[in-house]
């Protein structure tokens, strides 16, 4: 028998619509929490915004670069650091 797994995903479209450029990026890290719960997430954007953050995320993975530094590049403070947990591992 085979032996299925559980898969939980999260569709978001369009989130910066009624949102501030500062307010993208806090959901951005909110996206991060989401993965690191194990949630696949699929967005439908028309801003730049998180294209730019997922750009900055792949290119610190790249230059095996510390990757919390994601947040000092967007000038962020974030509070729960396990965010960056794992988040090399993770395609994004």
């Amino acid at each position: 028998m085979e032996k299925y797994t559980q898969k939980t995903y999260a569709i978001i479209e369009e989130p910066e619509l009624g949102l501030h450029p500062r307010a993208i990026i806090e959901f951005m890290f909110t996206v991060l929490k989401l993965m690191k719960s194990g949630v696949k997430v699929i967005i439908s954007t028309h801003s730049s915004t998180p294209l730019d953050f997922v750009w900055a995320i792949n290119h610190l993975k790249e230059k095996q670069a510390d990757i919390s530094n994601i947040a000092d590049m967007f000038d962020f403070k974030i509070k729960d650091q396990s965010v960056f947990d794992n988040l090399a591992e993770k395609e994004i």
